[in-house]
């Protein structure tokens, strides 16, 4: 739509508004999802559970926090957000004994989810 056509709403003249790709803008690329699970106790078992989580290296020697765990998402190049979100949602349901204690037990739960440098976080999952 160019910047001149025009149209009418409840008879005034209003311009119409470019897309974002019109005015040079590029949509948003998701990139991945992260869990981010915070807690009091040591989260060891769920550590265990998931392979590919990792507690950051925190503190003042340079370990390893054990409350503190952070989870990717297993994504493919065609996946999209939401099938990178369900994946997460299904490691997240497949959770028992001591991991599941570890999860509810858990104080802080957020899904971060990137697109290009864009971080939407979505907290309190679970």
């Amino acid at each position: 739509m160019s910047k001149s056509s025009r149209g009418k709403k409840r008879g005034k003249t209003v311009k119409s508004r470019k897309s974002a790709i019109e005015v040079g803008m590029q949509p948003a690329m998701f990139l991945t999802i992260d869990l981010e699970v915070r807690s009091r106790r040591s989260l060891a078992s769920l550590v265990t559970a998931w392979p590919r989580a990792y507690e950051p290296q925190t503190g003042k020697d340079g370990g390893p926090d054990s409350r503190w765990l952070i989870m990717n998402a297993s994504i493919l190049p065609r996946d999209t957000a939401e099938t990178a979100a369900k994946k997460l949602l299904s490691d997240i349901a497949k959770l028992k004994g001591n991991a599941l204690t570890s999860w509810k037990q858990a104080h802080q739960r957020t899904l971060e989810c990137r697109q290009g440098a864009k971080v939407a976080r979505l907290r309190k999952y679970g």
